[in-house]
């Protein structure tokens, strides 16, 4: 079962990215953290919001890919 905290970062994910949320989000934690969706937790909010920034700029705006960031960055327990 996900986190709490990957559940938040899913939300704030899923509002630029939709149905790619999950496919995106579990590669960035698989791959960049070498954790699971299940383990992944606010430890990890500053590593993932720099792979998330990095990754969802290949996609999004800059604009966009930023203001994912700060949402990642700011969710707290």
């Amino acid at each position: 079962m996900p986190s709490d905290f990957y559940n938040k970062v899913y939300q704030a994910c899923h509002f630029f990215l939709g149905d790619n949320t999950k496919r995106f989000l579990d590669r960035q934690i698989e791959v960049h953290l070498s954790k699971s969706p299940d383990t992944v937790n606010y430890n990890d909010k500053e590593e993932l919001a720099r792979w998330i920034r990095i990754s969802a700029g290949l996609l999004l705006s800059k604009e966009d890919s930023d203001t994912l960031y700060e949402k990642v960055i700011s969710f707290e327990k």
